[in-house]
């Protein structure tokens, strides 16, 4: 894939994830603000110059606006424009008590959640195809805890596990801490096993994907090609189709999908095109592939465009009624889970090399909308509730912040002075400012590692 590629994809991905959660953000300021009777002047998805303006007929402007990253809502404020006393009275922000704007306020990242609980439904309901909890071939601290080829986890940490998914996040979240994951499980001849993962001694030096390798884990699939989501990709254009088992690349036989991964890098940086054996309902056939290179973590990766492991089976499905439980409950998990993470930040428990910004999310983006569109909005879910956890932080400018400034009001019985906002804008500016830039200065490292 070309340079031009490599920016499309994922600026496309990331303007569709943020326009869609910021836009469900503003529309929860809109809502109640209309309900506690305040004047909505203008409600905009996106920014700038409006290319699309309606007014309603209760004079309020909709507009969708040129630059398509989420939205706003303008509300009338009589310390800003000139407007009648009775209109003010009736309609002005400003005017409104206290508890009105804290509930205006608050709205926004409630409807964040709200839309988090709707994706996790639907994701629920739909199922969301995963592999199970199997290990393949271990290397790194995996085969030196003593895991083996095909030894499936049940337990880690005390928590259940049943998807690969479960077992990442497991493994992932231990190696973030640095800590050591105890897991249960039985191997593949069926003897029950408790064996700990060593994570507390990993180096902290390293790309993620360094780290990655230092751990060694991969799911035990095999060479079959399980999907083909890319029409245009070198897999369907020669003609590869879904249930063919590789058998040989270049000559070198493969046996999972690691090694099918492995020999398709080392076949790309040596010749092209690539020669593939495989097996399609008994008969042996040949075709010739030439991959398309990327870049992930500043690292080249060669693909054409195929999804392997026919035991992409554990699917996470429920009834309508019971997955809206279950979706509750995993937003309030990820809710909790995200504070935890702030907090330990903020303390100096965890590194802050953690924070992403719009350049992870966009990479992140682009690859889970290529495994399917239930993957896409369980990403959406989870950024959905970053985004409401974050927004709900007591940092002036930030919805937290006004909710704090609407408290004091209620509590003195008069609202900030000027200096007193202005003193605390400057100090949101500048924490936000900070974050910001320590979030894309975590990109630009691991774009560059």
């Amino acid at each position: 894939m070309d340079l031009l590629g490599n920016i499309i994809g994922p600026l496309f991905w990331y303007i569709v994830a943020i326009s869609v959660l910021i836009t469900v953000h503003e529309f929860g300021h809109f809502w109640v603000a209309r309900r506690a009777g305040v004047t909505i002047k203008r409600f905009s998805i996106g920014f700038g110059k409006p290319l699309w303006l309606r007014r309603g007929r209760d004079g309020t402007e909709y507009a969708l606006s040129m630059i398509p990253l989420g939205g706003y809502v303008s509300m009338l404020d009589d310390r800003f424009e000139d407007v009648p006393a009775a209109e003010a009275a009736a309609g002005a922000h400003n005017h409104k008590h206290p508890f009105a704007k804290i509930l205006i306020a608050f709205a926004g990242p409630l409807f964040n959640l709200l839309l988090a609980v709707a994706l996790f439904w639907l994701v629920f309901v739909i199922g969301k195809p995963d592999y199970p909890p199997i290990i393949g071939t271990p290397s790194g601290e995996m085969a030196r805890s003593g895991f083996a080829q095909g030894d499936e986890i049940r337990s880690a940490d005390g928590q259940p596990v049943t998807s690969w998914e479960q077992l990442g996040m497991a493994i992932g979240m231990g190696a973030a801490y640095r800590r050591d994951v105890q897991m249960t499980g039985v191997s593949r001849t069926g003897e029950p096993f408790e064996r700990v993962l060593a994570l507390s001694g990993l180096t902290t030096e390293g790309s993620e994907r360094d780290q990655y390798l230092a751990i060694g884990y991969r799911p035990d699939d095999q060479p079959i090609a399980h999907a083909l989501p890319d029409p245009t990709a070198p897999a369907a254009k020669a003609g590869i189709q879904v249930g063919d088992r590789f058998l040989t690349v270049n000559g070198q036989a493969v046996a999972t999908a690691g090694e099918f991964f492995d020999q398709i890098q080392a076949g790309a940086a040596t010749s092209a095109p690539i020669k593939l054996e495989l097996d399609r309902s008994g008969t042996r056939r040949e075709v010739f592939v030439t991959p398309r290179q990327d870049e992930v973590g500043g690292q080249t990766v060669y693909r054409i465009g195929v999804q392997l492991g026919r035991n992409q089976t554990v699917v996470t499905q429920y009834g309508p009624v019971k997955a809206l439980g279950r979706a509750v409950a995993r937003t309030a998990e990820s809710t909790w889970n995200t504070v935890v993470i702030l907090k330990d930040m903020l303390v100096g428990a965890l590194s802050p090399k953690q924070i992403s910004g719009p350049i992870t999310i966009a990479r992140v983006a682009e690859m889970t909308a290529e495994d399917g569109p239930i993957h896409f909005l369980g990403l959406l879910a989870v950024i959905s509730v970053g985004l409401a956890v974050l927004n709900l932080l007591p940092v002036p400018i930030l919805d937290g912040g006004h909710i704090l400034y609407y408290s004091i009001e209620w509590i003195r019985g008069r609202v900030l002075s000027e200096r007193e906002l202005v003193t605390g804008q400057a100090i949101g500016m500048a924490m936000l400012a900070g974050l910001i830039g320590l979030a894309f200065f975590n990109d630009f490292a691991r774009l560059f590692e």
